[in-house]
């Protein structure tokens, strides 16, 4: 990660130029829930270790360039590393959660425990 060479560098003071408008919001963002990206929540940590240790980082967000191609190259990358470290989530139907809880709520005899 980009973050860990500025202690190592020691690089107190940086700037961090991004066209991704919605990371930094997600970066930037105090709240967490069970949707939070891993990287988020890594890069959070991450920012809080360096400031307590008296590095300052700052965000800058820029428009994106349209139509320049390592741009594009850039954003495709980006977009295929989140798909690979949050999969898309799969629905599962209620009834399939029904029949695991039967199963699991089961005796050896046959009879279920509980109101299933």
């Amino acid at each position: 990660m980009v973050l860990d060479c500025f202690q190592s560098l020691n690089l107190r003071n940086v700037l961090i130029v991004s066209d991704s408008k919605s990371a930094l919001l997600s970066i930037n963002s105090i709240s967490f829930s069970a949707d939070t990206s891993p990287l988020v929540l890594r890069i959070k940590s991450k920012l809080f270790h360096l400031h307590t240790h008296g590095f300052t980082v700052k965000f800058l967000w820029v428009p994106g360039h349209a139509g320049i191609i390592s741009n594009e190259i850039a954003d495709f990358l980006a977009v295929s590393t989140n798909l690979s470290i949050r999969p898309p989530t799969l629905k599962i139907p209620s009834s399939d959660y029904l029949m695991l809880l039967k199963k699991k709520t089961t005796t050896k005899s046959g009879k279920t425990n509980g109101h299933l």
